[in-house]
């Protein structure tokens, strides 16, 4: 009805006037006498929790948000600086493999200026130590002047010699080889010997010496210049042991002065008065 309506807009303007009118006087007289303290401290304490409950779960919500972040800035620093730490790690290696190779070289440069005969440089390709092989390759060939039977040594001793030809490559017979002697003698007593390859990397075996011969353990055997190949003086290894038999020596086993295995250098030795080069097509590799 329009009459109702108008009379509860009345109502409500009336009560809506009540409310400010009451509201007003509570404000003047608050701040007049300050009666509402007790009112809003009584209030506040059972609010309190909420309060705090709301202040410190904002706090902890940006400690837990720092603490993910930090984290997260800490995993990426980690990573970072792992990866710095391997990048060293390498160039390190890289260093020592650098320092190693210097050492190889400046042992060959002080080894060939100690050698009164002309010698080439070469580098080794591959290298087989089963027993039936004991053979290496070097990067030089006819075309370098390298001939069959040449001798090659490194910074310590006696490798072996030549016993192939290619064009650009060598086949390198191993002391080692249990096919290979050598004349030799030994440095202290000047008794001469053949060395024998046993087809193991580290020994050789002194043959061909009597029973009563002044041999001791520590001896160098070096080469005897016999049968005019391997020049004299050049160390091939050192008597490793002794083994008797009815007081007779009945073996004697050296250790090799040469580390081919080691080796990435060689040195392959001119001599003028060593054999001349052999060129024969079965002899020469293609």
């Amino acid at each position: 009805m329009p009459g109702d309506t108008g009379q509860e807009r009345r109502g409500l303007s009336l009560r809506l006037g009540f409310v400010v009118l009451l509201s007003a006087g509570l404000m003047l007289a608050d701040n007049r006498l300050s009666f509402l303290g007790q009112v809003r401290a009584w209030l506040s304490a059972p609010l309190y929790p909420l309060q705090s409950l709301v202040s410190n779960g904002a706090d902890l919500g940006r400690s837990v948000a720092g603490w993910f972040t930090s984290r997260e800035s800490l995993r990426e620093e980690n990573v970072s600086l792992r990866k710095e730490h391997l990048r060293w790690r390498a160039r390190l290696q890289r260093y020592e493999v650098l320092e190693a190779e210097n050492s190889r070289l400046r042992a060959l440069l002080e080894s060939s200026a100690r050698l009164e005969d002309p010698v080439l440089l070469a580098e080794t390709l591959s290298i087989g130590l089963r027993p039936e092989q004991h053979t290496l390759v070097l990067n030089k060939g006819e075309r370098d002047g390298v001939f069959i039977g040449q001798p090659v040594v490194d910074a310590d001793g006696v490798v072996g010699q030549v016993q192939r030809v290619g064009a650009r490559s060598s086949t390198v017979i191993l002391l080692t080889n249990a096919s290979h002697a050598l004349p030799a003698r030994l440095d202290r007593s000047g008794l001469r010997a053949v060395v024998a390859g046993t087809g193991f990397g580290d020994r050789l075996l002194l043959n061909f010496v009597l029973p009563n011969a002044d041999v001791r353990v520590g001896d160098l055997v070096v080469t005897s210049g016999l049968g005019g190949r391997f020049p004299s003086g050049y160390p091939v290894g050192r008597v490793l042991s002794l083994e008797w038999g009815a007081n007779a020596l009945t073996r004697a086993v050296v250790r090799p002065a040469a580390q081919p295995g080691r080796s990435r250098e060689l040195l392959l030795i001119q001599r003028p008065s060593a054999a001349p080069p052999v060129r024969t097509a079965h002899q020469v590799l293609p």
